[in-house]
C-alpha cells in the first residue's frame, strides 16, 4: 500500500528538524517559543506484536492531555502550567523548561490498531502501548 505522500514529507521534516537541533543545539526564540509551544521529548520502539511510545510530560495533569490515534500515526496535545506564582516581577537566572500548549506528532514505524492503544503514567513519563495490525498471510493457490 504506498503511503501518502503528505506523511513522508512530514516525516522528513520531523528529521531534519530533529538533525539541526542535534548537531547545532538550536533552540527556537522565546517569542517563537511562546507562539508554536513546545514539543515534549519521545522515545518510539517497535516489538513484534505492538509499538510504544513514551512521551515525557513532567509537570502536565492527566486532565490537559488529548491523544489522537490513527493507523499511522500518534499526535499528543497539552498544557503544561507554569506552577510560579504569578504575582509579579521575577528575575531569572536560568530559564530551561517550558510551559504553555503543546503538540507532537509522531508517525509510526507500522500500521497499528488505534481502538486497542494502552495507556500508562509512570513518574512524568506517559507510555502508549499500540497493537499492529496483524499481518494478512494470503496463501496462493
Amino acid at each position: 500500500m504506498p503511503k501518502d505522500i503528505f506523511e513522508e514529507m512530514q516525516k522528513a521534516h520531523e528529521e531534519m528538524e530533529s538533525l539541526f537541533e542535534h548537531f547545532f543545539h538550536l533552540k527556537r526564540p522565546l517569542v517563537l517559543e511562546a507562539e508554536l509551544g513546545w514539543k515534549p521529548l519521545v522515545d518510539v520502539y517497535e516489538a513484534q506484536d505492538f509499538i510504544v511510545v513514551t512521551i515525557e510530560v513532567a509537570g502536565v495533569s492527566r486532565e490537559d492531555i488529548n491523544l489522537s490515534i490513527t493507523q499511522n500515526s500518534l499526535t499528543i496535545r497539552g498544557m503544561r502550567e507554569d506552577p510560579a506564582p504569578k504575582d509579579g516581577k521575577r528575575s531569572y537566572y536560568k530559564m530551561e523548561i517550558s510551559f504553555g500548549p503543546f503538540e507532537r506528532r509522531i508517525l509510526l514505524p507500522a500500521q497499528v490498531v488505534p481502538e486497542e492503544a494502552e495507556t500508562e503514567s509512570l513518574s512524568g513519563l506517559l507510555r502508549v502501548k499500540l497493537p499492529k495490525v496483524p499481518e494478512k498471510i494470503i496463501e496462493v493457490e
